[in-house]
């Protein structure tokens, strides 16, 4: 990464496989090794990234935006604010905060 770039980051996903695989940096010829593979070369990704394991009971927004159809041809960010459509996703997943 370089200076203008941020980090370090937290990336949590639901499938346990993807996360351990990562985390050990192994990859294989499956698929999904394929994907590690690719997501491993990135350049400065090991002093970047930490991979955390989040059961999916307390991940609905990801869940959710994963099924959203989001138009490429326009740009959305929600900085500050909640879309209306994961308003209800927010506060499942809060309540599975400690």
């Amino acid at each position: 990464m370089n200076e203008q770039q941020m980090g370090p980051f937290e990336v949590e996903a639901d499938c346990l496989t993807l996360v351990n695989t990562l985390r050990q940096q192994r990859v294989d010829l499956t698929e999904l090794g394929a994907v590690c593979e690719t997501i491993l070369q990135a350049e400065g990704i090991e002093d970047c990234y930490t991979w955390k394991h989040t059961h999916r009971e307390a991940n609905a927004v990801a869940h959710t935006l994963a099924h959203v159809q989001i138009d490429l041809n326009h740009c959305n960010s929600w900085i500050g604010i909640s879309p209306s459509f994961l308003l209800n996703d927010l506060y499942l997943d809060s309540s599975h905060l400690a």
